[in-house]
């Protein structure tokens, strides 16, 4: 998995997307036991950081995935394949809302930090460019504009790496990414980092 979806921790235990790096940066810091599964069967145990997931998509699994189990803690990032499929920034909106509305009523109690889309970068090669598609700061910096008012709505917590991520013209910075859209090693520490420090 190449990006944090989602991820649902319950106590000392956190279910994450299939990314060994970001997985032995929370298990030094959390000192706790770290859990990976991409097996269906598993269906509580898997963080929804899943490839290429959508807003859709994360509907469709969120209680499977991650309201089943309670989770103490609930990070959101979402959004960035469904501007690279072109779908309207109307659509994906009232999706996280439902996410967040669903998350809510079913587990009250669960703290939920919601992330802002992080910045891409189609100037660091062609690769970069097939990568990054459809997507544009521009339009990230829209829809992110969008989700910190849902955040405040919603009175969850708002996490927004947009500067801490961005080169000086506002693009992935090259050392934080790998393919101009998803993060390597370095960025995933700066994204680790930021999320402990609100988590409850």
């Amino acid at each position: 998995m190449r990006f944090l979806g989602l991820v649902a921790s319950q106590g000392g235990l956190f279910h994450l997307p299939e990314n060994m790096f970001l997985k032995k940066v929370l298990q030094k810091r959390l000192n706790t036991k770290i859990f990976i599964s991409d097996k269906p069967e598993f269906c509580g145990a898997i963080g929804a950081g899943l490839f290429a997931v959508d807003s859709d998509r994360l509907l469709e699994r969120l209680e499977c995935n991650a309201l089943n189990i309670s989770p103490k803690n609930l990070v959101i990032l979402i959004g960035t394949n469904d501007i690279g499929l072109g779908l309207s920034t109307e659509y994906t909106l009232n999706n996280i809302k439902e996410i967040l509305q669903r998350t809510q009523k079913l587990c009250p109690n669960t703290n939920i930090v919601l992330q802002a889309i992080y910045p891409v970068n189609s100037h660091l090669s062609i690769i970069a460019r097939q990568m990054v598609g459809k997507r544009s700061n521009k339009k990230i910096l829209a829809i992110n504009k969008e989700l910190h008012k849902i955040a405040l709505d919603s009175k969850v917590q708002w996490l927004d790496l947009t500067k801490v991520l961005s080169d000086e013209k506002g693009r992935l910075a090259k050392e934080y990414c790998y393919d101009g859209l998803h993060l390597n090693a370095q960025g995933f520490e700066i994204v680790s980092k930021n999320i402990i420090s609100l988590l409850k």
